[in-house]
C-alpha cells in the first residue's frame, strides 16, 4: 500500500510527500455483505526534504467495518470504515532531543473493489482517506499528517 499526503512542519515546509507500507486485516463476516474486524498498518517515509530526519514510521491499529454494497456482481464494490490509534516514531540522531514518539487517534473511510481468483482468494484494490486528530510536537519539529490519501492493492484469503 502507499499513503500520499504531505507531512509538513510547523512552518509549512514539506517533510515527506509519501509513505509506502503494509497493511494486514482480519475480518469476520456476520451477514453476507457485512464484516467487521481489526487491522494493523506500518508506513515508512522515504523522501525526506528535512536533512535532520533519519527515520519516520507510523504504526496504526484499528477496528474495521466493511460493507459490500454490490454483493451480487463481479467484481464487488465495498465501503470501509475504520477507527483506532496511530503511533508515530521519528528519529533525528544528529540532535540530542530529536527522537520522539507520538500517539493519536486515526479515522478512515474508503472505497474498494474485490474480484475472486478461485474459491478462496480475492484480489482487492482500495482507496481511503485517513485523518489523524493530533499534531506531533517536540522542541524542533511540529507536524501533522492531517489527511492522508491511501492506495492499496492486495490479496485476501478466505477461510
Amino acid at each position: 500500500m502507499s499513503s500520499v499526503g504531505n507531512l509538513r512542519d510547523g512552518g509549512g515546509w514539506t517533510i515527506s510527500r509519501s509513505m509506502p507500507g503494509v497493511r494486514l486485516r482480519m475480518l469476520k463476516e456476520i451477514f453476507p455483505a457485512f464484516s467487521f474486524g481489526i487491522e494493523g498498518q506500518w508506513l515508512h517515509a522515504v523522501d525526506f526534504s528535512q536533512q535532520d530526519i533519519d527515520k519516520l514510521e507510523k504504526y496504526a491499529f484499528a477496528g474495521v467495518i466493511k460493507w459490500v454494497f454490490t454483493p451480487e456482481t463481479r467484481p464487488q464494490m465495498y465501503l470501509l470504515l475504520a477507527g483506532g490509534m496511530v503511533f508515530d516514531r521519528v528519529e533525528m540522531p544528529d540532535l540530542d532531543f530529536g527522537n520522539f514518539n507520538q500517539r493519536s487517534s486515526v479515522w478512515s473511510a474508503g472505497l474498494g473493489i474485490q474480484a475472486p481468483l478461485g474459491r478462496r482468494i480475492l484480489l482487492t484494490g482500495e482507496y481511503r482517506l485517513s485523518y489523524e486528530t493530533a499534531v506531533w510536537n517536540n522542541l524542533l519539529l511540529q507536524a501533522s499528517s492531517d489527511v492522508r490519501h491511501e492506495f492499496a492493492v492486495g490479496l485476501s484469503l478466505l477461510f
